[in-house]
């Protein structure tokens, strides 16, 4: 979005100045409504356009940090629905150009308190304070980034954390960019409505045109995004799978250097913890303990080569080893994953963040181990063996859950509800419903009756006795309260 807004800046402002100051239009000067149209433009389109810089640095620096929960915000869904604020924002609070604009000489502002209030404006809304929440948030960035070189990089994931981490470097070199261009346009317009009263020679004229033109250049060249060599290179490597290393595997700054001509006489390791790193460059590499020495397992074309390394071990606090630790295990478990998926055939995840998605990929890998083991377990069973270690078969789970489908649709209402509590205690209503074919009402009950009084409870009624009549109570206290009635009992003596 900022470069759709940098490219009508550039398109809009630059060619309707070109048209005016050298081409001779003096529609900008004789219109009003074209005046005001100009300015709001010229105006808020700038601001577009750092606004979404803006969110990109507040992504990037949600993106870095170290809390999960923090990290979980910078996602497209939420980017797409922000993508509206600095719309509304700027052109709310930049509305009152429309109205404060006016043709005189030529289209100004109006003099006195408004251009001095538009000056404040220009410095402080339109440049200071972008430019300083850009620079707090790179600043915060920068940080994150420093911090996160302690964590342990799972090598699956290493492209697509290069690929941000660059992504993060031109980002930033794009704040301290704009901060420098857009604010040399912005010191000389304020300096230009405080001195409009000011009476000038010819001389002084002459000076701030030059310097009107120079800050102008400066301003639009701003929006010119120019392609560096890195961006070019990251886009290369995204598109075309390109590897712009040359021998280094690096995991942030946890790197391991691989001497370029694939001579395996020393590797210099720095890492903070257990660590497996895999398909670096063409060799997969073991790291199997955690003190000064290190033995290194390198497989090369099948052949194994031992060698005993030193590390360089960071200095972590218990926190940060314990989140090294869970995002190892948590990076290997996903591996191990992968790995099963492909030899099955599945599609891989994307986004381990979709739980649901993961459930069933792995209840479709369990059942596909099952039936390649029931084509090799062949064994006849016996009546003898084991219940407790017995092992159902893909037919034998398939049969008991369709027997039980059977009991239900042949019970009465409330036996349904009964048997609904046998659902897996993870199941919700809907996956409930979904599978026993019952109504919401049923599983709704079920899941009631099932953390109150645990399985196979049986459902109890207790709004479905009829309250006794009140002319019935009434006769039995009189009849109790009575003198001239007497009760015999059995055991009462003659």
């Amino acid at each position: 979005m900022s470069t759709v807004f940098d490219f009508s800046c550039i398109k809009f402002g630059l060619f309707t100045k070109l048209a005016s100051e050298h081409y001779g239009s003096k529609l900008q000067h004789t219109n009003l409504v074209w005046c005001k149209i100009r300015i709001f433009l010229t105006w808020i389109l700038p601001c577009f356009s750092t606004g979404y810089l803006i969110l990109a640095s507040i992504d990037r620096c949600l993106s870095t940090s170290k809390s999960q929960r923090i990290r979980s915000f910078s996602q497209i869904k939420i980017a797409h629905q922000m993508t509206c604020i600095p719309i509304i924002l700027y052109s709310l609070i930049s509305s009152h150009l429309l109205v404060y604009f006016n043709l005189r000489k030529r289209c100004s502002p109006t003099a006195g308190t408004y251009a001095f209030f538009l000056s404040l404006y220009s410095i402080v809304w339109t440049s200071l304070i972008p430019q300083i929440s850009m620079f707090i948030f790179s600043l915060i960035t920068y940080f994150n980034v420093r911090k996160s070189h302690q964590r342990l990089i799972h090598p699956i994931i290493q492209n697509r954390n290069r690929t941000d981490s660059q992504m993060i470097k031109i980002t930033l070199v794009q704040v301290l960019y704009s901060f420098i261009l857009l604010n040399i346009r912005t010191i000389y317009f304020s300096y230009s409505l405080l001195s409009t009263n000011i009476r000038k020679d010819n001389y002084r004229h002459a000076i701030e045109s030059l310097i009107l033109q120079i800050s102008s250049f400066i301003f639009y060249f701003n929006f010119r995004r120019c392609i560096n060599n890195i961006h070019t290179a990251e886009v290369k490597c995204v598109l075309f799978g390109v590897d712009t290393g040359s021998g280094v595997a690096n995991l942030l700054d946890n790197t391991i250097t691989w001497q370029s001509n694939g001579a395996d006489d020393s590797e210099l390791i720095s890492i903070n913890s257990w660590l497996t790193l895999e398909k670096l460059t063409n060799k997969t590499t073991y790291i199997t303990a955690k003190n000064s020495l290190c033995h290194v397992t390198i497989l090369i074309g099948g052949d194994e080569i031992n060698k005993i390394v030193t590390i360089k071990f960071e200095s972590t606090t218990d926190s940060e080893a314990d989140y090294d630790e869970q995002v190892y295990k948590q990076y290997k478990a996903k591996d191990i994953l992968y790995q099963v998926f492909k030899v099955f055939g599945i599609s891989p995840i994307s986004d381990f963040r979709k739980t649901t998605i993961i459930q069933q990929q792995v209840t479709k890998a369990i059942h596909l181990i099952r039936l390649a083991a029931d084509e090799i377990i062949t064994s006849p069973r016996t009546a003898s063996k084991d219940l407790a270690k017995t092992v159902l078969t893909i037919d034998d789970t398939e049969q008991l859950l369709d027997d039980l489908k059977l009991l239900f649709r042949t019970s009465e209402y409330d036996e349904q509800v009964r048997l609904l509590t046998l659902a897996p205690s993870d199941w919700e209503r809907v996956q409930t419903e979904k599978f026993f074919n019952c109504n919401q009402w049923q599983a709704r009950k079920a899941l009631e009756l099932r953390e109150s009084f645990g399985f196979l409870a049986k459902v109890t009624h207790f709004a479905g006795n009829f309250p006794i009549d009140p002319e019935i109570v009434k006769e039995i206290k009189n009849f109790y309260q009575d003198d001239g009635v007497t009760r015999q009992t059995s055991n009462k003596k003659e």
